[in-house]
C-alpha cells in the first residue's frame, strides 16, 4: 500500500514539474472518448469483410453496420460490442459502401420544362415521377440522386436530390440554381405567345428574340440578372420573381463550364451574384481557380461509343484533377449513363485523383457538395442507412453491386432480379491443358454449363457467385478416366446405351465420389468385350439429364486382342470389320436414298401444289362455285329396332388411365394417359403426355394376365421394362426400370371405363403410302462398327505383346479406322509403328510398376519416346484415386505436366472428345478441378470440383 501511495506521489510531482517547465502552459488532457451509441432493440447488423464507414478513409476489416429504424446505428469492430439478442446478417466476403451519390443525372431537365432561356422559376423536382422504374440506377448502387432542372437553357432552374428508392424519396427540393455557359445552351428557340384574340390594342408581334447567341452575350445577360431580378418587385415576370427569391436564400449557384474561358465566366457571374459556386464539367477548372472557393462537379467522360465528336472536341488533360486538392469534388458520368458511378470514380483516378477522393466523390463529397451531407453519404450513427455490398472494393475493375438498402430495407438484389448459374472461380495458377500454366493470379467463368472464359480477369456477369480459392489454389480441368467399370452390368444387352449410366450421376453416392476426387468424364466399359466389339461413350460422373449425361454422336469400341493364336485373331478381327463395312454401307445407301426421295417429293409436292393453285385461279377467273361433296356413304340409315340393353360386365382394366411421374432425375413431373386395350393376353397402349408439343400417342404392345401388366420398350437407351399391377379397383401401382439404371414407381388411376366388349379394338398405327426407302433393321451388334465406319467412334483394342499391337495397328490402318491401344505393355518396342500411325496408349492402372527391383513409370517411358498416353482406373468407385496414383508416379520420376496432359487434354485427343472436354478453352463443358495447392503434390487436396457447370456437391 505504501508503494502504491509513493508512486502517486512521484507521478504527481513528474506531472507539477512538467507544468513548471513549459511556464503552465502544458497540453490539457484529451478528453474521454464519447460513450458508444446506444443501440435500441430490435437492430439489425451486417457483418462483412469490410466496411467502408468513410469512403475517404480505410476500411473496417471483418467488422459489423448496425441498423436500426432506418439510420445507422453504430459500426462495430467486434462481436461483443453487438447487443445482446442482435440478428446478424451474414454478407461474407463482400464489402458495405455507402450508397452512391449522383451529383448529376439526365433524369429531369431534357424536355417539357418550357421554352424560356431564363427560367429561374422551373424546378426539376416538379418532373419527379416517384413512380419510375429507377431499376437501372439501383443495379449500378445509387441510392441518391441530384434532378436537373432544363438543361438547354442559359438559366435552366432550381435542381432537387431525391432517393431512388423509399418511403421518404425527396431530400431536398430546392439545392441549387442551374446556369449553363457551354455552346449547349447558345441556340435558344424564339418565344412566341399570340395575343387570343389579337386586337389593334394587342396586335400580333414578331417574336422575342431569346439571349444568348455567344458567351459573351451570355455573360452580359447575367450580368444583368441581380438588378433586375430586385428592382422587378412583385412583377409578373416568373424567372425576376423566383432569381430574386434565390438570391436571397443563398443557395449554390451551378454553372455548367468546362473551357478556360466558360470558368472564368463562372467565376465572375458567382461573384456578382454573391452565391456560393459550383462549377458543373469543369474539365479546365485547375487553370483558373487558384485559391478561389468552388465546388466541383466534375464530368468524367466514359468513352462508350467510338462515335465521331466535333472536330473542337476536347477532352480533360491526363492530370486535370491533379491540382485541385483540397476541394470538395463530386464526380459524374458524362457519355456514359449517369449511374455509371463506380466507373466514373476508377476513371477519375487515371485523371490525378487520389483513391480516397474519388470514393468520397461518388459519396460523401458529392452529397455535401448537393447539401445533403448530413443525411447521405457516409456509414455513421444517425444517417441514413443508405449502402450497397460489392463483391470486391469499390474501385476494383471487377466490382459489381449485389445488394442495395435504402433506409435499412433491401431494394435490389441481384441474384433475385437476374438469376444466373454463372460462376467465377479464382485462384493462383491455372492450368489450361496446353502449355505450360497462367501464373500470378486467374479466373475462369462458367456459364450455362459452359466454360465461358479464362484469362487474368473474367466477365463478371450480374448475379454470378463468386469463388476466391486463395494464391495457393491451382486449378485444372476435369480429369478423364480412359477406361472405368463404375455401374456397368456385368453383360449389359448389345442395346444398351452405358452413356445413359451419367444420367442422374450427381445424386448417386457411388458416382458423386468419383467427382469429388476430381474425375468428372471416365469412359466406362465392361471387363470383357465382344467379338463385334463393345460400344461405350463418355459419361459424365455430375450429370443431372439424360441429355448431358455423355458426349453424344461419339463413341469408343473395345476390341480384345490379347492371347491366343494370332493368325485366327487377324482372322476373325478382319472378318469382324468386313460384316461392320457392310452393315455402315447399307445404312449410307438407304441416307443417300432418303436424301434423293425427300428431294423428289419435295419438288412434287411443288408442283402440286402450283397445278392446285392454278385450277383454284381458273375457276375464281370463270366464276364456277366449288360443288359441294355429297355424303360419302350416300345410303339413308334403315331404322333398327332397339333392343333392351343387358348389363355387360366391367373390365378391370380397359378404358383410360392417367398418371403423374415423379423422381429426382426428373426436372419435372410428368402427367401421362394411357389408353389401355386387350383382348386374352394381348396388351395394346396408346401413350401420350400433356407436356408433348406435338400431343401423338405412342403404340406399345405388352401382355396381361392376372391383373398384371408388362410391356418391354427397347430403345437405343436399352430396354424399358414396364409392370404394373391393379390391386383396387381402377386403381393400379406402376413400375418402371431401365436396365438397372432407373427405377420409378407410381401410381396410375383410371378416369374412363370401357365395358367390356363395348367399345372397338384400339386403332393402331397405319404405314402410310409413299413413306419412302425404308431404313434397314438396326443391329444393336454392329452399332458400334457402323459409327467406326462414318467417322464417329475410336477403336480401342485391348493389347499387351509387341506383335499383338502391331496387328492392331496394321489391320485398323487397312480399314483406315482410328485405334489406342489398352494396356501397351510391350508399346515400347514398336515405338517407331506408333508413332508413324499417331497411335497412343491408355497404359495400366498400375502407374509405377517394379520390375528387377526397380521403380518403373511405363507413361514416363513412352513420353519420352513420344508415345501420347491416358490413364485409366479399371475400377469402379476406385476411379476417385486415380490422381493420387498420377502423384505417386510424378514422385517415380513422371514430369508433372506429362501426368496432367495424360489426365486431362492427352486423354481427351486420344479419346476423340477433345471438343468437348480436357481443357479450360471458352466452349468446352464447364469441368475443373480447385486444388489447395499444385495438382500432383502428396500435400495437395482436391478442395472442390465442377461438373458441366455445377459444383459437385459435398457430402
Amino acid at each position: 500500500m505504501r508503494k502504491l501511495f509513493g508512486l502517486a506521489v512521484l507521478a504527481a510531482a513528474a506531472g507539477a514539474t512538467a507544468v513548471a517547465l513549459t511556464g503552465g502552459d502544458a497540453r490539457p488532457e484529451a478528453p474521454p472518448p464519447p460513450p458508444a451509441p446506444e443501440i435500441p432493440a430490435g437492430a439489425l447488423a451486417y457483418h462483412a469483410a469490410r466496411i467502408w464507414a468513410d469512403p475517404a478513409a480505410e476500411p473496417l476489416t471483418d467488422a459489423w453496420l448496425v441498423v436500426a429504424d432506418g439510420q445507422v446505428a453504430a459500426v462495430a469492430r467486434d462481436r461483443d460490442e453487438l447487443p445482446p439478442l442482435c440478428e446478424v446478417v451474414e454478407l461474407g466476403e463482400r464489402v458495405i459502401f455507402p450508397g452512391l451519390v449522383a451529383a448529376d443525372s439526365t433524369v429531369t431537365g431534357r424536355d417539357g420544362q418550357g421554352d424560356h432561356a431564363l427560367g429561374a422559376h422551373r424546378r426539376a423536382i416538379d418532373s419527379f415521377d416517384p413512380w419510375a422504374d429507377w431499376s437501372e440506377a439501383l443495379r449500378h448502387g445509387v441510392t441518391t440522386v441530384y434532378l436537373s432542372a432544363d438543361r438547354n437553357r442559359l438559366v435552366g432552374g432550381r435542381g432537387a436530390v431525391v432517393k431512388t428508392a423509399g418511403e421518404e424519396r425527396v431530400l431536398r427540393e430546392e439545392t441549387d440554381l442551374r446556369v449553363d455557359l457551354t455552346p449547349a445552351a447558345f441556340r435558344p428557340p424564339s418565344f412566341y405567345r399570340p395575343p387570343v384574340p389579337p386586337t389593334s390594342e394587342s396586335p400580333l408581334l414578331p417574336p422575342d428574340i431569346q439571349p444568348a447567341s455567344s458567351r459573351a452575350g451570355a455573360l452580359a445577360v447575367l450580368r444583368e440578372q441581380p438588378a433586375a431580378a430586385r428592382s422587378a418587385g412583385d412583377g409578373f415576370d416568373p424567372h425576376l420573381r423566383a432569381l430574386a427569391a434565390f438570391l436571397d436564400r443563398h443557395l449554390p449557384l451551378r454553372v455548367v463550364a468546362y473551357t478556360e474561358g466558360e470558368v472564368r465566366g463562372a467565376v465572375e457571374i458567382a461573384r456578382l451574384w454573391g452565391a456560393p459556386l459550383i462549377l458543373d464539367g469543369a474539365w479546365e477548372a485547375a487553370r483558373v481557380l487558384g485559391d478561389t472557393a468552388a465546388d466541383l462537379v466534375f464530368q468524367v467522360p466514359l468513352i462508350a461509343s467510338t462515335g465521331d465528336r466535333p472536330p473542337d472536341w476536347k477532352g480533360p488533360e491526363p492530370d486535370a484533377l491533379a491540382g485541385l486538392g483540397g476541394r470538395r469534388i463530386a464526380l459524374a458520368a458524362a457519355e456514359g449513363h449517369w449511374s455509371w458511378l463506380l466507373e466514373a470514380a476508377a476513371a477519375a483516378v487515371g485523371l490525378g485523383l487520389d483513391e480516397a477522393a474519388a470514393r468520397a466523390g461518388i459519396t460523401s463529397a458529392a452529397a455535401e457538395v448537393l447539401g445533403v451531407g448530413d443525411r447521405v453519404g457516409r456509414l455513421a450513427p444517425g444517417l441514413d442507412a443508405d449502402f450497397i455490398a460489392l463483391r470486391e472494393d469499390p474501385l476494383a475493375p471487377s466490382a459489381i453491386v449485389d445488394r442495395v438498402w435504402v433506409s435499412g430495407r433491401l431494394v435490389w438484389d441481384a441474384e433475385r432480379v437476374a438469376a444466373s448459374d454463372a460462376v467465377v472461380i479464382r485462384a493462383g495458377t491455372i492450368w489450361t491443358g496446353d502449355g505450360p500454366p497462367l501464373i500470378g493470379g486467374g479466373e475462369v467463368l462458367l456459364q450455362d454449363g459452359r466454360i465461358a472464359a479464362v484469362g487474368p480477369r473474367v466477365a463478371h456477369p450480374v448475379g454470378a457467385r463468386i469463388l476466391d480459392a486463395g494464391p495457393e489454389a491451382h486449378l485444372t480441368p476435369g480429369l478423364i478416366d480412359a477406361r472405368s467399370t463404375l455401374g456397368v452390368p456385368r453383360r449389359p444387352e448389345d442395346s444398351f446405351l452405358l452413356g445413359l449410366l451419367g444420367a442422374g450421376s450427381r445424386w448417386r453416392e457411388e458416382w458423386n465420389a468419383v467427382a469429388r476426387g476430381g474425375v468428372t468424364t471416365l469412359v466406362p466399359a465392361p471387363t470383357s468385350f465382344a467379338r463385334t466389339g463393345s460400344r461405350t461413350q463418355a459419361v459424365k460422373t455430375g450429370a443431372v439429364l439424360p441429355e448431358e449425361a455423355w458426349i453424344p454422336d461419339h463413341d469408343l469400341v473395345f476390341f480384345d486382342l490379347r492371347g491366343g493364336d494370332h493368325a485366327a485373331r487377324e482372322g476373325d478381327l478382319r472378318q469382324v470389320l468386313d460384316g461392320g463395312r457392310r452393315y455402315a454401307d447399307q445404312w449410307k445407301k438407304y441416307v443417300e436414298e432418303r436424301a434423293k426421295w425427300e428431294e423428289e417429293k419435295a419438288a412434287k409436292d411443288r408442283a402440286d401444289r402450283a397445278e392446285r393453285e392454278k385450277e383454284l385461279r381458273l375457276r375464281l377467273a370463270t366464276g364456277m362455285k366449288a360443288e359441294q361433296e355429297e355424303d360419302e356413304s350416300g345410303e339413308e340409315t334403315a331404322a333398327v329396332e332397339e333392343e333392351p340393353e343387358q348389363a355387360k360386365a366391367v373390365d378391370p382394366l380397359n378404358g383410360t388411365w392417367e398418371a403423374t411421374i415423379e423422381h429426382e432425375a426428373l426436372p419435372e413431373p410428368i402427367p401421362v394417359r394411357m389408353r389401355m386395350h386387350h383382348e386374352g393376353r394381348r396388351l395394346v397402349v396408346l401413350l401420350s403426355s400433356s407436356l408433348d408439343p406435338a400431343g401423338e400417342e405412342q403404340e406399345i404392345e405388352g401382355t396381361y394376365e392376372d391383373k398384371r401388366i408388362h410391356l418391354e420398350v427397347p430403345t437405343e437407351m436399352g430396354t424399358v421394362m414396364v409392370d404394373g399391377e391393379i390391386d383396387a379397383p381402377d386403381h393400379m401401382v406402376v413400375q418402371v426400370v431401365l436396365q438397372g439404371l432407373l427405377s420409378i414407381e407410381f401410381e396410375a388411376v383410371r378416369t374412363e371405363v370401357e365395358q367390356a366388349g363395348a367399345g372397338p379394338p384400339l386403332p393402331r398405327k397405319k404405314r402410310k403410302k409413299e413413306d419412302g426407302p425404308a431404313e434397314p433393321r438396326i443391329d444393336w451388334r454392329q452399332e458400334g462398327l457402323r459409327a467406326l465406319f462414318e467417322g464417329r467412334a475410336v477403336a480401342v483394342v485391348a493389347a499387351e505383346r509387341a506383335d499383338e499391337i502391331a496387328l492392331a495397328v496394321r489391320v485398323f490402318a487397312d480399314y483406315e479406322l482410328p485405334v489406342r491401344i489398352l494396356g501397351g505393355d510391350e508399346a515400347a518396342a514398336v515405338a517407331d509403328l506408333l508413332r508413324a500411325r499417331n497411335v497412343g496408349v491408355i497404359v495400366p492402372n498400375a502407374l509405377v510398376r517394379r520390375r528387377d527391383g526397380v521403380d518403373r513409370v511405363p507413361a514416363a517411358e513412352l513420353a519420352a519416346l513420344g508415345i501420347p498416353t491416358a490413364f485409366r482406373s479399371d475400377a469402379g468407385t476406385g476411379a476417385r484415386f486415380l490422381p493420387r496414383a498420377a502423384a505417386l508416379a510424378v514422385r517415380r520420376g513422371l514430369d508433372p505436366g506429362l501426368a496432367l496432359r495424360a489426365l486431362t487434354s492427352g486423354a481427351a485427343d486420344l479419346l476423340g472428345i477433345q471438343d468437348r472436354v480436357g481443357r479450360l478453352r471458352p466452349g468446352l463443358d464447364g469441368d475443373l478441378v480447385v486444388w489447395s495447392g499444385p495438382p500432383f503434390d502428396l500435400r495437395s487436396r482436391v478442395v472442390t470440383v465442377f461438373c458441366n457447370g455445377r459444383e459437385v456437391p459435398k457430402p
